[in-house]
C-alpha cells in the first residue's frame, strides 16, 4: 500500500472515532506529513471551546483501530498512537516502514565550533538539530533500553569532537559499563576514560578540582571540559558523587564545564533528585517506562513513555518540545565508531591515542589519581604535540584567511595535491573553490590575503 493512500485511510479511521466519541476535531490533511524516517504526522483542527485532553482520552482505542487495519493490510509492526500538543496539535503513528537516517562523515562534520549534532527534527521541513555548550550548558539524555540512547550519545560526541580542536575541548568519559563510550577514549580529545566506580569518583574529582581552579584564577578557561557520564544513576548512591555533580551543574556554566549525563531511570527514586530537577536545560527524552514521562522532560502529558524507540526523541528545551529523530550509528558495531573515531583523529593531525588501562604506565593521557588534584596554573598534560590549529573542512564556504592559508601551504608542501587541497578545505571541487586554494598557494606573504569577517559566505 502507498502511503498516501494508507494516510488517507488513516485519516478517515480518526475522524470517524472522533465523530463517534461526539469530539469536534477532525485531520487537517493540508498539514499532516510524512517523516520517512520514523512516523506519521496527523495535523487536527479543534473547535474553539474544545479540548485536546478529549483527543488524548482515545489514545488506546485508536491505537487498537489503526493497529487493526494495518494487520488487515498486512503492514508490520505495532501501532502506538501519540498525542501531541507542541508545536502543533496532532497524532503521531509509527512510519511502518522507516528508513534509518544515516550518520555519515559530511553530517558529522557538520556541527559548529563547540556544538554537537542531536538529530533532525521535522517541524516545518528536515532540519538537523544542534546543541551549542554556549547556549546551553548541560544535557540530559535519558530512555530505556532499546530507546536509542547510547546512539545518540555517540552520534553527539563524534561531531562534537570533529568540530572541535583538541586544543580547545577535552572530554572526560565515565562508563561503569565499559560498552558504549570505550570507542572514544582513543580521541585525541580525551583526557581519561572511567570504567570503575573508584575511577569515575577520581575523575569527579579532577573535574571539581579544575572547576575550583577557574573560580579561583578569574579568566583562566584554557579549555573546554566536557564531562560525559553514561547511566548517572550507577553514581547515584554515592553521597560525594552527587554533590560534585550539583556543584558542577550549577557553577560549570560560568566556567566552560559542560555536563552531559544519560540514565534510564530519570526518577527520584533513580537518585538523581534535585539535580535532574532543575539544571539540565536541554532534554533529550526517548521512550522511558510507564510513569517517568513527566519526570524525565519536567513537563506534563508529553506521553514520551508512547515513543517508539529506535532513536525517536522529545527536545525538551525552554517552553518548546517537539519530536526529532537520532541520526544512525550501527551500536552493535562498535568497530564503525572506532573507524570514525580514527578519522576524526587524522582530521585534527593525531594518531589516534592507545586506550587507557589502570595499569597502564606511562599514561598517554592525563588519568586523576587517587586524590584530588590541587588546583595548578596550568591544565595536566602529558601529551607532547604542539597544541593543535583548527582543521579543514570549513563550516563557510569562503576565501582562506592568512592562518587557513598558512596551513594550505605546508601541507601542499608536504606533499598534497591541489584537488586534495581543494577537497579537505571545502568537502568538494568545484572552480570557485580551486580558484580560492590557488590564491592561498600563490600567496607567499600572509599579511596579501584578504581578511574575511568571519560570518561572510561571499568569495570575492
Amino acid at each position: 500500500m502507498e502511503i498516501k493512500q494508507l494516510m488517507t485511510g488513516e485519516a478517515g479511521l480518526i475522524n470517524a472515532m472522533l465523530q463517534r466519541n461526539n469530539i469536534r476535531a477532525k485531520v487537517d490533511k493540508r498539514q499532516s506529513v510524512c517523516v520517512e524516517t520514523g512516523y506519521l504526522s496527523y495535523a487536527l483542527t479543534l473547535a474553539m471551546d474544545e479540548r485536546f485532553a478529549k483527543v488524548e482520552a482515545l489514545q488506546r482505542e485508536l491505537s487498537t483501530v489503526l493497529g487493526n487495519a494495518r494487520r488487515q493490510n498486512r503492514l508490520p509492526g505495532d501501532v502506538q498512537v501519540i498525542p501531541v500538543a507542541y508545536p502543533r496539535l496532532a497524532l503521531e503513528l509509527p512510519h511502518p516502514q522507516p528508513k534509518p537516517l544515516i550518520a555519515t562523515n559530511a553530517v558529522l562534520t557538520s556541527a559548529q565550533n563547540h556544538s554537537m549534532l542531536a538529530g533532525r527534527s521535522y517541524i516545518s521541513g528536515p532540519q538537523d538539530e544542534y546543541i551549542l555548550f554556549d547556549d546551553t550548558p548541560h544535557v540530559l539524555v535519558a530512555g530505556i533500553t532499546g530507546a536509542g540512547k547510547s546512539v545518540l550519545l555517540q552520534t553527539m560526541l563524534l561531531s562534537l569532537a570533529a568540530s572541535t580542536s583538541p586544543a580547545e575541548c577535552k572530554l572526560v568519559l565515565v562508563d561503569l559499563k565499559n560498552e558504549d563510550l570505550v570507542p572514544f577514549e582513543r580521541l585525541p580529545h580525551t583526557l581519561t576514560f572511567a570504567g570503575t566506580k573508584a575511577h569515575a569518583l577520581d575523575a569527579l574529582r579532577w573535574v571539581q578540582a579544575e572547576k575550583d581552579k577557574r573560580v579561583a584564577n578569574r579568566g583562566y578557561k584554557p579549555y573546554r571540559v566536557v564531562l560525559v557520564i553514561d547511566e548517572m544513576a550507577q553514581l547515584a548512591g554515592n553521597s560525594e558523587a552527587r554533590e560534585i555533580l550539583g556543584d558542577l551543574a550549577s557553577i560549570g556554566r560560568a566556567k566552560d564545564v559542560n555536563l552531559i549525563g544519560a540514565t534510564q531511570h530519570p526518577t527520584r527514586e533513580g537518585g538523581l533528585g534535585a539535580l535532574l530537577k532543575a539544571n539540565f536545560g536541554v532534554r533529550l527524552v526517548g521512550q522511558v517506562a510507564p510513569g517517568q514521562s513527566q519526570y524525565a522532560t519536567n513537563r506534563p502529558q508529553t506521553h514520551a513513555e508512547l515513543l517508539p524507540g529506535r532513536g525517536a526523541f522529545l527536545r525538551c528545551q525552554g517552553p518548546h518540545v517537539y519530536r526529532l529523530q537520532s541520526y544512525f550509528v550501527d551500536e552493535k558495531s562498535k568497530g564503525e565508531v572506532s573507524a570514525m573515531v580514527r578519522s576524526i583523529a587524522r582530521l585534527w593531525r593525531s594518531e589516534p591515542l592507545e586506550p587507557v588501562l589502570v595499569h597502564t604506565s606511562p599514561l598517554l593521557v592525563v588519568e586523576p589519581p587517587r586524590t584530588a588534584l590541587e588546583p595548578v596554573l596550568e591544565p595536566p598534560r602529558t601529551v607532547t604535540e604542539p597544541v593543535l590549529e583548527p582543521m579543514f573542512p570549513l563550516s563557510e564556504k569562503r576565501r582562506l584567511t592568512s592562518v587557513e592559508a598558512s596551513k594550505i601551504r605546508r601541507l601542499n608542501a608536504e606533499g598534497a595535491s591541489k584537488s586534495e587541497l581543494c577537497r579537505m578545505a571545502y568537502g568538494s571541487k568545484n572552480g570557485q573553490y580551486m580558484e580560492w586554494i590557488n590564491a592561498a598557494l600563490a600567496t607567499d606573504d600572509d599579511s596579501k590575503i584578504i581578511r574575511l569577517p568571519r560570518t561572510g559566505t561571499g568569495g570575492d
